[in-house]
C-alpha cells in the first residue's frame, strides 16, 4: 500500500505536463472512482504502474520504465511546489546530503504517515560524476 501523496504526484505532474485531457484520460481508461486520490488515503501500490502503461499506451512517446521515472521527477517538483520542500531541506543542503539521509526522513514522518513502510536506501559508491543507490523494500 501507498499513501495518495504519491498518486497525487503523478496526477499533478501530468496535468502540468500533459495537460488535463491526459489526466481524464487515464482515469476513464482504469475506471477511476475519483479524478484526485486523499493524500493520506493508503492505495494499492500497482496503480503507479497501471497509470505508467496507460500513459505508454496512450501517448506512445515513452516506455512503463520512462513514466516511472517521470514520477519520480513529479514527486519531487509537487513535493517543491506544494510547500513540503521545507521537510526536505531538513535533510541537508546538497543532494547528496539528501540520499545519505533519506532513511532518517522516513523515520520522522511516520506519525504523520503510520502505515508507511519504508523503503531502505544505502549510497555505496559516489563521485563527481553520481552515486549509486541501493534501494531495499518490504513492499512487494
Amino acid at each position: 500500500m501507498i499513501y495518495g501523496i504519491l498518486l497525487e504526484s503523478c496526477r499533478d505532474g501530468i496535468c502540468h505536463t500533459y495537460g488535463s485531457a491526459t489526466w481524464q484520460r487515464v482515469v476513464e481508461e482504469l475506471n477511476f472512482e475519483s479524478e484526485s486520490f486523499t493524500t493520506l488515503g493508503r492505495y494499492d501500490e500497482v496503480l503507479v504502474e497501471r497509470i505508467a502503461e496507460c500513459l505508454a499506451e496512450a501517448l506512445g512517446d515513452g516506455g512503463i520504465d520512462f513514466y516511472m521515472q517521470f514520477f519520480g521527477e513529479c514527486f519531487v517538483t509537487f513535493f517543491t511546489n506544494y510547500g513540503y520542500d521545507k521537510i526536505l531541506r531538513v535533510a541537508g543542503r546538497h543532494f547528496r546530503d539528501f540520499l545519505l539521509s533519506i532513511d532518517q526522513l522516513h523515520d520522522s514522518n511516520r506519525f504523520s504517515f503510520p502505515k508507511m513502510k519504508s523503503p531502505l536506501f544505502h549510497v555505496t559508491e559516489e563521485d563527481e560524476n553520481g552515486a549509486v543507490l541501493h534501494y531495499k523494500s518490504k513492499r512487494r
